[in-house]
């Protein structure tokens, strides 16, 4: 077991809030914590301190000396360890954990004035200097994260590969909740770890709210209690500012699957047609597109479409929940010099049982869309669906037509789009030290069929043939799904699963009701030569 605590830290209020950071101290210590982490930009007594730190000039033990005398201090009174995030005075964003005699920082990549990527020998200073290797306390293992560092899959995945038992967020604040709750609940789940994440409240006019929150390795959302003892999961995770959240991590929940799933918190998302369709996907024809392109690589296509290059990325199976063998193909070389590029990714299954579907897969996907900022179709036995994602990359369910599904192409352009200079903190040419990020988690992997690419990647899951799957709404009570034998079934798929839509199953050759009828018909023509002939 694991105790950790996520301060949502109300630095909004500059009066009250050294008597709030006293009052949420003494309430770790007397919560037993493990862990006490802080949001983005936290305040402490002595944070200025920070701002002294030059990371040119000062060597590691005087870096290392201040660091440990301002969180230090936080871990000594709060009798556990701690993630305390503050910004140095050149911009640099940094994560520091103080506990079990070790000090270790993390640089925020993404969202930033200086990160990581900026540096010409970020391989040798980074990579391979230990700066991702994970804490190890003896008692679990960590990685941290920044903000928006958790909408990349490899600043996620570099920890996962190390079997770490948690990955900590520490956001600013007041971002969208739906957006915030794919990232972590996926990052939980291709990982096999829990995920928390705490956040600043500063603005009390922002649209967002600030919250702690948090999902187990099945993507479950993690019961909280403050300081009052109410419980609080799902769709009402903690947002009171100034408060301290405490949650109980049962990290045997790594190796051994729940007997439950949580559905997906927006599968009944309705699905909506594209003003702009520029390619439709025919789910039934597939393997026909695939073979009218030029096979790049195994799983890597391309065609052209007068100025565009749409390039077909194919992954199977439970290998979607693998990212270190997903980005590869996106950077594939191969695409270096390709203009125009337009991405679609396909994620294949042969069998695919609605609860993974229902309770991982559909959040799996909708982050893949954005992560990547392509479309992703994925065809299955059971289920066939298609994701594209805004300009602000909210999750869309493609609506499916006569013709297929009609994607908008101009909200495809993949790491293109990722890896320009923008006034949000991404520079173009950041790109350069990410690709030796993606060689790196690649071969840190190895041979992918023999790691633990994550609990759902390599065990058995909850599915609809041995158990049930919790309903996860406001205020909603929990439902088992009755235990059934799958037998086979015409494919779910949005048009079928909404009011309105066309039905795919009506289009389809196989529909069901057609087939019905015809055998009735011939079985009726039969009896009737039966009875002529006697």
């Amino acid at each position: 077991m694991m105790r950790v605590g996520l301060y949502v830290q109300n630095v909004w209020d500059e009066q009250g809030l050294k008597k709030e950071f006293e009052r949420t101290i003494k309430t770790a210590a007397d919560s037993s914590l493990d862990l006490l982490v802080f949001p983005e930009h936290a305040w402490c007594p002595g944070a200025e301190d920070y701002e002294k730190i030059d990371l040119e000039k000062d060597g590691n033990d005087k870096i290392c000396a201040v660091l440990e005398r301002v969180v230090g201090s936080i871990a000594k009174k709060a009798k556990c360890s701690v993630i305390f995030n503050r910004a140095l005075d050149d911009g640099r964003i940094m994560s520091t954990f103080v506990g079990a005699g070790l000090v270790r920082c993390y640089y925020k990549h993404i969202a930033t004035t200086i990160s990581p990527f900026d540096f010409t020998d970020y391989d040798e200073n980074f990579l391979h200097a230990g700066e991702y290797d994970a804490i190890d306390t003896g008692s679990y293992k960590l990685g941290m994260t920044t903000c928006y560092d958790s909408t990349n899959p490899l600043l996620n995945r570099i920890w996962g590969l190390q079997d770490v038992d948690l990955i900590a967020n520490s956001t600013g604040g007041h971002v969208d909740y739906k957006k915030w709750t794919y990232y972590q609940k996926t990052r939980a789940i291709e990982n096999n770890c829990f995920t928390v994440c705490t956040m600043a409240y500063y603005d009390a006019d922002k649209k967002n709210s600030s919250y702690a929150m948090g999902f187990d390795p099945w993507g479950r959302p993690i019961q909280f209690e403050n300081a009052t003892g109410k419980i609080r999961n799902g769709r009402e995770f903690p947002e009171k500012p100034g408060e301290l959240y405490v949650a109980t991590l049962d990290l045997s929940l790594r190796k051994t699957p729940p007997k439950l799933g949580t559905v997906d918190e927006y599968i009944d998302q309705t699905p909506s047609i594209n003003k702009q369709q520029d390619l439709f996907l025919d789910p039934e024809a597939v393997d026909k597109e695939l073979q009218s392109c030029r096979n790049l690589s195994p799983g890597l296509y391309v065609k052209t479409m007068k100025e565009l290059n749409v390039v077909y990325v194919v992954v199977e199976g439970r290998d979607i929940y693998r990212p270190e063998l997903i980005q590869p193909m996106f950077y594939a070389d191969e695409l270096k010099d390709m203009p125009n590029k337009r991405y679609v990714l396909i994620n294949r299954w042969s069998n695919l049982g609605k609860s993974e579907y229902e309770c991982f897969l559909s959040n799996i996907i909708r982050v893949r869309a954005a992560e990547n900022y392509c479309a992703c179709l994925l065809t299955s036995d059971s289920v066939v669906q298609c994701y594209q994602v805004g300009r602000n990359k909210n999750s869309q369910v493609v609506a499916l037509s006569k013709q297929g599904f009609g994607i908008d192409l101009s909200r495809t352009s993949g790491p293109e789009a990722i890896w320009q200079t923008k006034a949000v903190g991404v520079r173009a040419e950041w790109r350069v030290n990410y690709e030796k990020m993606v060689q790196f988690c690649r071969e840190k992997a190895g041979n992918l069929s023999d790691i633990n690419g994550g609990g759902i990647a390599a065990n058995a899951v909850p599915d609809s043939e041995n158990s049930g799957a919790e309903k996860n709404e406001s205020k909603v009570e929990v439902k088992a799904i009755k235990k059934t034998v799958r037998s086979k079934k015409p494919k779910i798929n949005s048009a079928e699963r909404y009011n309105g839509a066309e039905s795919y199953a009506a289009q389809s050759p196989r529909n069901t009701g057609l087939f019905v009828k015809v055998a009735a018909g011939a079985i009726g023509l039969v009896l009737a030569i039966v009875l002529f002939l006697r």
